[in-house]
């Protein structure tokens, strides 16, 4: 199963951890507030809205896949970028490639141009695994994910 869990970590440094099967990432939510444009002043309890709003990024881009590749960001640092090569299949099935680079950084990265990075032609392009999701086990996971966002460490 593919499910994103939120640890109680305050600091914005590997509060965000992926599980799909055995795979598991850890990520930051540092640059997020940047990524979404937030002003982070004017936000109350910013981890929780940092982890809500990207729950609400990721169901809307993983949703609306089709047959053509889209980058999904799960993992924004100092050195890379990572996240998910994703499409749907002849089948309707949902494969995530979850990959990386750091031709690309996360600190560089907002939702306003992400459609300007092609992380595909980058020379450094890593992937970590490729699995293949039916609808309903991607709702499945994203609904688990928002119970951990809501109710951080408690997964």
């Amino acid at each position: 199963m593919f499910r994103i869990e939120f640890t109680k970590t305050s600091d914005g440094h590997e509060d965000i951890v992926l599980f799909i099967g055995e795979f598991k990432q850890i990520a930051d939510s540092y640059y997020f507030a940047d990524f979404f444009n937030l002003n982070i002043s004017e936000v109350e309890n910013l981890s929780q809205h940092i982890w809500t709003q990207y729950l609400s990024y990721l169901e809307r881009e993983i949703l609306s896949l089709s047959s053509e590749k889209k980058f999904i960001v799960f993992d924004l640092a100092d050195q890379y970028i990572g996240g998910f090569l994703a499409y749907v299949d002849e089948e309707g099935n949902y494969i995530l490639n979850y990959v990386s680079t750091n031709e690309i950084t996360g600190w560089s990265t907002g939702i306003d141009h992400l459609t300007e990075v092609n992380i595909e032609s980058t020379d450094s392009l890593r992937s970590d695994g490729t699995w293949k999701f039916s609808k309903t086990e991607i709702k499945r996971g994203l609904a688990t994910s928002l119970g951990s966002a809501n109710n951080p460490g408690t997964n």
